[in-house]
């Protein structure tokens, strides 16, 4: 990535946003595993 490309500013905005779809993406499929583990008969 090229350094000069945005402002210190710029580049926590562009990190925070991208950590913020990562945990939004995460999260739903961690339910479907999760829940399907749960689910299952004992």
């Amino acid at each position: 990535m090229h350094c000069c490309w945005a402002t210190s500013d710029k580049r926590k905005a562009v990190g925070w946003t991208l950590a913020a779809i990562g945990v939004l993406s995460t999260v739903p499929l961690a339910w479907i595993v999760f829940g399907r583990r749960k689910k299952t008969p004992n």
